[in-house]
């Protein structure tokens, strides 16, 4: 219960004092899919910047663990200067899982952030020492929404270090691959039930 209230307090301090060190984007958020049977929530501010400007946003993420390689995922994102709420969904699979080494699959779909469009990520994850890990993942997303063309493409690069058997604090930055991208820094806190 302890661990509980550290975690709580802990995130109400990332959002609070959110600043250029903390932020993200709202998907792939973890190196790992939620395991079987349980429910996951995570949240995490986040600042985005390119093109000259900057926005903080807070993603909420909530997901279930449908079977041993297959999750499925919903993600919120609210955020200020005029940035559309996100509301989005994936299911995320796993390609491979060998003594702490991981690959996964991400697909979906969105609405708001940048334009509703499609979302697919290759995740890459390692496991140091049983207890940190490390993430690298591909992210683009497909913008349909006011005829989009180039499709924004993110280089994730993350760790996380697990707090409590139930509790992991994620820290996450993204790096605008194409014109269309984005870049960003995040940090926050994964709970399972």
């Amino acid at each position: 219960m302890m661990h509980l209230k550290r975690a709580i307090l802990l995130l109400f301090v990332l959002f609070v004092f959110a600043s250029p060190v903390l932020a993200g984007n709202p998907s792939p958020f973890g190196k790992d899919l939620i395991p079987r049977g349980q429910f996951g929530l995570g949240a995490h501010p986040t600042l985005l910047f390119g093109s000259g400007t900057s926005t903080f946003v807070f993603f909420g993420h909530f997901g279930y663990g449908i079977t041993s390689g297959i999750a499925i995922n919903g993600h919120v994102g609210f955020g200020a200067n005029n940035y559309q709420t996100y509301i989005g969904g994936d299911l995320r699979f796993d390609l491979l899982q060998s003594r702490g080494i991981g690959l996964n699959l991400l697909v979906g779909g969105h609405t708001g952030g940048q334009g509703a469009g499609f979302d697919a990520a290759f995740v890459f994850s390692a496991d140091i020492r049983n207890t940190v890990g490390i993430m690298l993942a591909l992210d683009a997303d497909f913008i349909v929404q006011n005829g989009g063309t180039t499709p924004p493409v993110h280089l994730d690069a993350g760790v996380q270090f697990p707090l409590s058997r139930q509790i992991d604090l994620i820290l996450t930055g993204e790096i605008g691959i194409t014109q269309t991208a984005v870049s960003g820094i995040s940090g926050g806190l994964q709970f399972y039930f």
